[in-house]
């Protein structure tokens, strides 16, 4: 399977892969379709908001597990599985529809926290988003997060996060120089926790982005690019209780 390409824009970009192959999925609706996984009987302060990868949607959350291992670990917080394709990426309504749909409706239905839980593009798309507004995001987990493609060499070759300096990037997107020199100053504040699969392959990038975190923000495991790996990780991170 390729790697992804983006096309430069001014905030998010389309995979190139995607049109390509033609997996991807161009119908977007307003308001982008979700479902909420309530919690528990009484109200819950917290929402999360669980984002899809590429080629995936919001029922695949259910599907592989993930809100039945956050009943089973006792997680009394709603969670809200959102349908952000590709499509929305591509005609670049992703952070409108997450702020629109999403993040605003929460706030006015009283939560007091937000957090995004994304796997592969679905963690790209929360970075970006709190990059643009990270005003009420209580945390993020990006799971095996999609964080740039020609980025990561340079970095490498740079010798590393700590050396490499925005200002010296010529050939990767800008949009990937933004998301990077966002990480490096501190990513707005906001809790961020890394879990990926050591034989992912998108690991180099996200080793990288483990070197801007503390050791307990982040988990890894022997495991690829696939859901059983991205399902352990997440009970990993659920027995951690952050998010309790």
């Amino acid at each position: 399977m390729s790697k992804y390409r983006w096309i430069s824009g001014p905030t998010f970009l389309l995979l190139s892969a995607i049109l390509v192959f033609g997996c991807y999925r161009h119908e977007t609706t307003v308001p982008v379709p979700a479902t909420n996984h309530a919690g528990g009987e009484k109200p819950s302060e917290t929402l999360i908001v669980m984002l899809p990868g590429r080629g995936g949607s919001m029922k695949n959350f259910e599907e592989e597990g993930f809100i039945s291992l956050a009943n089973k670990e006792g997680l009394r917080s709603d969670i809200l599985t959102v349908d952000l394709h590709e499509g929305y990426y591509y005609n670049r309504t992703m952070v409108e529809r997450l702020r629109m749909d999403v993040v605003q409706p929460a706030l006015k239905k009283g939560y007091q926290k937000i957090w995004f839980v994304g796997v592969s593009l679905g963690s790209f798309g929360a970075l970006m988003y709190a990059k643009e507004d990270n005003a009420n995001i209580a945390g993020i987990l990006a799971i095996a997060p999609y964080l740039g493609d020609e980025i990561a060499e340079e970095i490498e070759q740079a010798g590393g996060i700590q050396k490499w300096e925005p200002q010296a990037n010529t050939s990767s997107q800008q949009y990937e120089v933004d998301l990077w020199k966002w990480l490096k100053q501190g990513h707005g504040s906001i809790p961020l926790y890394l879990v990926y699969g050591t034989d992912d392959r998108m690991s180099d990038s996200q080793k990288l982005l483990a070197d801007l975190l503390p050791p307990d923000r982040t988990i890894s495991i022997p495991g690829g690019h696939n859901w059983k790996t991205w399902r352990a990780l997440w009970k990993l991170f659920l027995e951690r209780k952050v998010l309790q």
